[in-house]
């Protein structure tokens, strides 16, 4: 009967004169098209195009943002139960505060979707790295006219963590650095240097051979620093003694794999963190620890905020734009003054004594 009807239908059209198969042909091609260009303007398409265009080029950490936006770092494909796999085939025009407020909260009770949460429970660091990532991409999104408004607008933005305050006394210092021993390298090279220089973790995770010099100074160039300027770091003795310790090879120093930087942190700092058997702390503590003791060592502050690279306090606003000086002399000072100070914790003896060293051949 359904045939007979269109049968009867396709004659009626041929009659009043239209060319049944060519229209056939088009509606295919108009549900072809339309077909692709939703694929196109989806949420997982965005994403990779915002990952692609501008945070690889742009930022940092565009791999911790893939990840928080649902992709895979090494092929953008979508993360199992990620946000690019839930919106996959959803325009990104289609999404408004009501989706965006809906993953936020779920980041803030149970985890960021496609991402295993490393504490249970409530938190404002899963919603804020969420709120951040989203926002960032859809205002480039909108800036590129593939948007019309910015859903992120409308929904609040989570609180900030608190301030962190912890770093370690002089009695967690050794404990650390004996703890240093008991976990598999070069981890414990990385961490001990970490400590010495007051560097960021990523700076000194993706240290390169090519990027020491023959005197003992560290050039880590701008992009690979947070706020993108050049940092010199003068290493003393003791961290060039433990570089020297480092038995890999070729251009990355810290590698298991000879070809990328050593990873798995959280694995690793449980270890540490059993060896220790001290109140809870993070790695980015030790830059905080370089810092604090330094100022007990009574560096000056401007002089501390150089050797950290920083580019607030002290030189933030129009003092930064004149104040030119990088305090070479000062910062390599300092990061000995410091190591020394750390090298008479460990061997119980104070720090204005100085060891002979053997003479290397």
């Amino acid at each position: 009967s359904a045939a007979h009807q269109l049968s009867a239908e396709i004659h009626r059209q041929r009659k009043l004169g239209v060319d049944v198969a060519a229209d056939h042909k088009a509606r295919k091609h108009r549900r072809r098209v339309e077909i692709e260009q939703r694929s196109a303007s989806s949420y997982a398409a965005a994403a990779k195009q915002f990952i692609e265009e501008y945070a690889k080029l742009k930022t940092r950490r565009w791999n911790e943002t893939a990840k928080v936006l649902g992709l895979q770092p090494d092929d953008l494909t979508p993360i199992k139960n990620g946000l690019a796999e839930r919106w996959l085939d959803k325009p990104v025009r289609d999404l408004d505060g009501h989706d965006i407020w809906g993953v936020i909260d779920e980041a803030r009770r149970f985890a960021i979707p496609g991402i295993a949460p490393r504490t249970p429970g409530l938190s404002e660091s899963r919603p804020r790295a969420l709120y951040n990532a989203l926002s960032a991409m859809f205002g480039w999104l909108l800036d590129h006219r593939k948007i019309e408004t910015n859903p992120c607008l409308g929904v609040a933005k989570p609180d900030a963590s608190k301030k962190r305050e912890r770093w370690l006394t002089d009695a967690e210092i050794v404990k650390f650095w004996h703890a240093c021993d008991q976990i598999t390298e070069p981890f414990g090279a990385l961490f001990r240097l970490l400590l010495l220089t007051g560097c960021r973790l990523n700076e000194v995770a993706r240290m390169r051979r090519s990027e020491l010099g023959d005197d003992g100074i560290w050039t880590i160039d701008g992009s690979r620093t947070k706020n993108h300027r050049t940092h010199v770091v003068y290493l003393s003795q003791m961290a060039r003694d433990i570089l020297a310790s480092v038995k890999t090879t070729g251009d990355i120093v810290f590698t298991t794999t000879g070809k990328t930087p050593v990873s798995g942190w959280s694995s690793i700092k449980r270890r540490l963190d059993d060896a220790m058997n001290i109140p809870a702390w993070r790695l980015h503590d030790l830059r905080r620890t370089a810092a604090v003791g330094m100022q007990r060592l009574g560096i000056s502050l401007p002089v501390i905020e150089r050797t950290l690279n920083h580019v607030s306090g002290s030189f933030s606003g129009i003092v930064g734009n004149y104040q030119v000086y990088d305090f070479g002399p000062e910062k390599k000072a300092a990061l000995e003054r410091w190591a020394a100070h750390v090298e008479g914790l460990i061997t119980n003896r104070p720090a204005n004594v100085t060891p002979i060293r053997k003479k290397k051949v």
